[in-house]
């Protein structure tokens, strides 16, 4: 999947609010970050991004009954002040 690169804007805010909350869901980051319909789309795309560049990481959400859970991200030491 190629993704577009977002916005520096939207991208710092998401970078900004995963150090605020590290181990986020999109759906978390995206109701801090952004409003619209698109917010989730955007902020899943800003992630990838950061992840790209070595900002972020994906965790895999896991359940203790199994299924899947939402993926977790957090900032990577390369953003920590």
């Amino acid at each position: 999947m190629t993704s577009s690169p977002q916005p520096p804007v939207l991208r710092d805010r998401v970078l900004a609010a995963l150090r605020q909350q590290p181990r986020a869901t999109v759906q978390q980051l995206a109701d801090q970050t952004t409003a619209g319909e698109s917010a989730i789309r955007q902020t899943r795309r800003a992630l990838v991004q950061l992840e790209r560049q070595g900002l972020a990481v994906r965790r895999p959400g896991r359940r203790p009954q199994g299924g899947r859970a939402p993926d977790l991200w957090q900032p990577t030491a390369l953003t920590q002040p």
